[in-house]
C-alpha cells in the first residue's frame, strides 16, 4: 500500500511539475532570472522487502502464542488454588459451626 502511494506521488510529480514550482522559492517582480519548473524525472528504485520478513513474523507469533498459553496455565493454576483454599475454608468453618437449639 505504501509503495502504491509512493508510485502515485511520483506519477503526479512527473505529470504535473508546475504544481511543485513553489519548491524553487518565490521570485520578486524585478528579478533578472526566474526559474520555471517544466519537467520532473524521478529515478526511483524501490528495493523489494526482505524475504526473511515472513519467517520473522511466524517466529514472533509462535513466541506470543507460547507466552499466552503460559499465561492461561498460570491463571488456571491460580484459580484452582483459590478454589482449593475456599473449599478448605468451608471445611474448617463446618467444624466450628455452632448450633443453637
Amino acid at each position: 500500500m505504501q509503495k502504491r502511494k509512493l508510485m502515485k506521488k511520483i506519477e503526479d510529480m512527473e505529470q504535473n511539475p508546475w504544481a511543485y514550482q513553489h519548491l524553487l522559492g518565490h521570485f520578486t517582480y524585478d528579478a533578472d532570472q526566474v526559474y520555471v519548473l517544466r519537467r520532473i524525472d524521478v529515478h526511483e528504485f524501490i528495493p523489494p522487502l526482505d524475504p526473511m520478513i515472513p519467517h520473522i513474523f511466524e517466529t514472533m507469533f509462535s513466541y506470543y502464542e507460547l507466552e499466552i498459553s503460559k499465561g492461561k496455565e498460570l491463571i488456571a493454576t491460580i484459580k484452582k488454588s483459590f478454589e482449593e483454599f475456599f473449599e478448605q475454608d468451608q471445611n474448617v468453618s463446618k467444624i466450628f459451626d455452632l448450633r443453637y437449639g
